[in-house]
C-alpha cells in the first residue's frame, strides 16, 4: 500500500494517480513552487497550511494581474 503525498496517509490500491492528478492541480491553481518560499514551505501541504491560515495571501503572479488591472481600471480613457 502506498502513501499519499499530500498527508503521508496509507492510501487504498488504485488511489495514486487520482491523488497525483489532484495534487498537481492543487499545485498550478496556487502556482506551488514558483511562487513560494519553498525554504518556508517545503511541500505542497505546508502551503495549503499557510494559506488556510493566511486568506490575505497572494502570490507574485496573482497580485501582479490584480495590479494591471486595477491600473487599467484607473486610468482615464482618452477623450474621459
Amino acid at each position: 500500500m502506498s502513501k499519499c503525498k499530500l498527508c503521508g496517509e496509507p492510501m487504498p490500491e488504485g488511489e495514486e494517480m487520482f491523488n497525483i492528478r489532484a495534487i498537481s492541480k492543487v499545485a498550478s491553481i496556487i502556482h506551488y513552487p514558483e511562487c513560494w518560499d519553498t525554504m518556508a514551505y517545503p511541500t505542497i501541504a505546508d502551503a495549503l497550511c499557510e494559506l488556510l491560515t493566511c486568506s490575505e495571501h497572494e502570490c507574485s503572479t496573482c497580485a501582479d494581474a490584480k495590479d494591471a488591472t486595477l491600473k487599467r481600471k484607473m486610468t482615464p480613457k482618452k477623450g474621459d
